[in-house]
């Protein structure tokens, strides 16, 4: 009966290296696709803060209102009843060192991330809306009287107009009443004096004019800027991009998972084989 030493375990171990290896690689390249481990999938989406336009203050969501929100039983009811049975993934919010919002979502199935990442944004989304709303409210009604003041100013944009034509009828019924008076001796000075008082007229009515003008550009411009504030100057919360199936990975089996497995597998092989071998040589 030989003895079974040390020495001899490596040496079968060392006749059986290339077998060993071949064992490894080929439980490396099978395990991943007998699924015995059921895949677990993670997202990763940073958080856009909502935002207002510098004139108009918004209480919208940030880090604590959000967390606050998500730690929340209620919330958690709501999107149980908003992912369509698809099941609610679970979910964890964090700020990196930069202060970016992160949120990260986890689950056994693609569809559960994704709806639940769509339902928590849209609720999210709603929170900042209404307090947005109240502001928009604010500038409609400034913007309902500014455009009835422009509708006025344009309607009587040329009611009050000195025309030439104006100017003419004027002229020609003073130098009629002045010519009915039969005030011979003191007529021409008179018709200086109107006729200066014309071109005074005039010069004021164009100041008028120039004056107008430039009061209803300015509020077609402070409008427009208005209109422009209700289009883009408030945004809600949302993530940097939108939740789609190539932000999803999976996590849990990874390869590092898969290499131990092989390994193990590996060694296995070596104990049975010396275990066999031991008991051949007693």
């Amino acid at each position: 009966m030989n003895e079974f030493t040390l020495f001899n375990a490596l040496n079968i171990v060392k006749r059986h290296l290339l077998v060993t290896i071949a064992i490894f690689f080929a439980a490396y390249w099978v395990l991943p696709n007998l699924n015995i481990l059921e895949n677990q999938y993670s997202a990763q989406k940073i958080i856009k803060p909502g935002s207002h336009h510098n004139g108009f203050f918004v209480p919208l969501l940030n880090y604590p209102d959000i967390n606050g929100i998500l730690l929340s039983t209620s919330f958690r009811n709501y999107l149980s009843e908003d992912t369509n049975g698809s099941g609610v993934a679970s979910y964890k919010i964090s700020e990196n060192e930069v202060g970016n919002m992160l949120i990260t979502f986890k689950s056994n199935d693609k569809v559960s991330i994704i709806n639940t990442a769509g339902s928590l944004m849209k609720k999210l989304q709603e929170f900042d809306r209404n307090s947005i709303q109240v502001q928009i409210q604010v500038i409609n009604e400034i913007l309902d009287v500014d455009r009835e003041i422009l509708r006025l100013l344009l309607e009587s944009n040329n009611d009050y107009f000195l025309t030439d034509k104006d100017i003419e009828e004027w002229a020609t019924k003073q130098k009629e009443y002045d010519l009915a008076i039969q005030d011979t001796n003191e007529f021409n000075q008179k018709y200086k004096i109107n006729l200066v008082n014309i071109m005074k007229y005039k010069s004021d009515d164009t100041s008028r004019q120039i004056k107008l003008k430039k009061e209803i550009l300015n509020l077609q411009k402070k409008i427009e800027d208005f209109e422009l504030i209700l289009k883009d100057g408030f945004k809600p919360v949302s993530y940097y991009f939108p939740v789609s199936k190539n932000d999803i990975s999976i996590y849990f089996p990874n390869p590092i998972i898969f290499f131990g497995l092989s390994l193990l597998m590996a060694f296995l092989y070596n104990l049975i084989l010396l275990v066999y071998k031991y008991r051949k040589g007693t």
